[in-house]
């Protein structure tokens, strides 16, 4: 079985050997390739990558190809996709890292299981700047079942597309490249995953270690736009999913509604009037997909999510009416 791990470098200078470390101290003793996607930052760190690749003695085949200019994280990891050539993908984020045996326990799982469409693992908390990001609950080794697929990807574990061994086979046949254009491409990606996922391999035991940042500027006024527009889209898709193909599961309706309720959040502390519009005009574009529904109530509903009254997301009652009324109703 070979493995292709690939890891986009953009401007994780401080980061990258220890990323490059992690991979290097693998125990999996199968073929394994690494495949680094360059998308053009503008610090040293493809400087550093290519250093420790040239020192790098192992039997790993690390490889670096190399964007023309910044196209971002969506972009980076379709080009790994489309160059890989191990039979499962495993994406790692270059300011992260993996535990040593993350491959080898992933890949007994996959042997186990080989019907399995890809293995999650948990993520590993026992270390200094980790993130407290992990499963919240403990999960089954194998699922096939739909409703208990749908509950465990879209409510129980992680919504990353890191730390998961997927068949390329299976990202090739239904086409889940990741959006280009947009942030926040790992919400729209998985649920898209999941609705395609037969069956899936889980692990409880930590195999990534996912680092806290604190260079991260998702929260300047340029990022915000770019997340306000970016859950606009990803709103979109998955409505017209939905609408596509009527019968749906909760986790499903609770996936959008939470996507909502986070679109709304982020209209509140942004003021400005293209975006709400843009915001009205696609709930306006909602209700008239749904018009053979309309009631009053849910006309009055509609109006109290508009900015600038979505300012009562603030509170957890609102909050909560919202999402159960999205999972009930869409």
């Amino acid at each position: 079985m070979k493995v292709s791990i690939i890891i986009p470098v953009y401007n994780v200078a401080p980061y990258i050997k220890r990323c490059l470390d992690s991979v290097a101290a693998q125990t999996y003793t199968g073929d394994m390739e690494c495949l680094l996607v360059d998308d053009r930052g503008s610090d040293d760190s493809i400087y550093i990558a290519r250093e420790w690749i040239a020192s790098y003695t192992g039997k790993i085949r690390f490889t670096i190809f190399s964007h023309s200019a910044n196209q971002g994280l969506s972009v980076a990891r379709n080009t790994g996709i489309e160059v890989a050539s191990g039979d499962y993908i495993y994406f790692l984020d270059s300011d992260d890292a993996i535990t040593p045996d993350c491959i080898k326990i992933l890949t007994d799982l996959a042997v186990k299981y080989p019907d399995a469409d890809f293995v999650l693992g948990n993520i590993n908390n026992d270390g200094v700047g980790l993130e407290n990001h992990h499963f919240r609950e403990i999960v089954p080794e194998c699922v096939a079942s739909r409703e208990q697929l749908d509950y465990i990807l879209l409510s129980a574990t992680i919504y990353n597309s890191w730390n998961r061994l997927i068949k390329w086979s299976f990202i090739i046949r239904y086409g889940l490249f990741f959006p280009v254009g947009i942030v926040h491409e790992d919400v729209y990606w998985l649920f898209f995953l999941a609705k395609h996922t037969q069956k899936a391999a889980f692990t409880n035991e930590g195999t990534y270690y996912y680092y806290h940042n604190g260079d991260s500027i998702m929260n300047s006024k340029a990022a915000m736009a770019s997340r306000i527009h970016s859950h606009g889209v990803i709103i979109d898709a998955f409505f017209k999913d939905l609408q596509l193909h009527g019968s749906t599961s909760t986790y499903q309706r609770q996936y959008f509604a939470d996507a909502f309720i986070n679109y709304m959040q982020l209209l509140v502390s942004f003021y400005s009037l293209s975006k709400w519009s843009s915001f009205w005009i696609r709930l306006l574009r909602m209700g008239w997909d749904a018009r053979k529904k309309i009631t009053l109530y849910r006309s009055l509903f509609f109006f109290c999510t508009m900015p600038p009254l979505c300012i009562l997301t603030a509170f957890r009652w609102w909050r909560w009416r919202v999402r159960n009324y999205i999972i009930a109703k869409i």
